[in-house]
């Protein structure tokens, strides 16, 4: 089920940003969708362009996690960093001429799409988690409500229509942690694809 959807605009730094995303989720509590503070830390991480990867991968191998306060203290401060370091304002959202040598980047919508899911606290629907897609081009992003990991697909399928009907073009990568519940275990010879990835591969996706 999908829930909503958020665009990024670009307008203004990270305080803002976090800001607007913290607003936007309290409104989803309303919802009566619970989640958990470290949940939102984390989404607000993925949303971040893509400047901030170095920052990303220090919080990741951090052993204390943030509060949103303690987030947006840090974020801040890595963007004034950036600022200093680039010559110039990084806002959310903007992209950078130069690409890194050997780096895959986006250069139009639907190009490459980001998929994560998240556990939520259990809701009195029995809702335990959310799958997010976010577009590397426009950072637009989706957001739709499962009842379990096995309704990924479903959920790809459901965003895969809307966007390339509504954009006019198709979905070219998609990138995952390639968990569970998009691949299976690792044998000898790989790791064994589950109906996502087969999906992916019959349609000519490249994961």
């Amino acid at each position: 089920m999908k829930f909503t959807s958020l665009k990024l605009t670009g307008i203004g730094g990270v305080r803002e940003h976090i800001m607007e995303m913290r607003d936007i989720m309290a409104q989803l509590k309303k919802l009566e969708i619970k989640m958990f503070e470290s949940f939102l830390v984390h989404f607000i991480l993925n949303t971040l362009p893509p400047q901030y990867g170095p920052f990303k991968i220090s919080y990741n191998t951090h052993k204390d996690k943030w509060s949103i306060n303690e987030l947006m203290t840090m974020c801040v401060q890595e963007e004034g960093r950036l600022m200093m370091e680039q010559g110039e304002s990084v806002m959310l959202g903007k992209q950078t001429n130069k690409s890194k040598r050997g780096a895959t980047k986006s250069s139009a919508i639907l190009e490459i799409i980001h998929t994560d899911i998240c556990s939520l606290d259990m809701d009195s629907h029995g809702q335990k988690y959310f799958i997010s897609f976010i577009d590397d081009f426009s950072r637009y992003i989706y957001l739709y409500i499962l009842h379990n990991k096995n309704e990924a697909l479903d959920a790809f399928k459901v965003f895969k229509a809307e966007v390339e009907k509504q954009c006019g073009k198709q979905i070219k990568i998609v990138r995952s942690d390639r968990g569970g519940e998009y691949y299976g275990r690792y044998l000898e010879d790989g790791q064994a694809p589950r109906p996502f990835a087969k999906f992916l591969q019959e349609r000519g996706i490249v994961a």
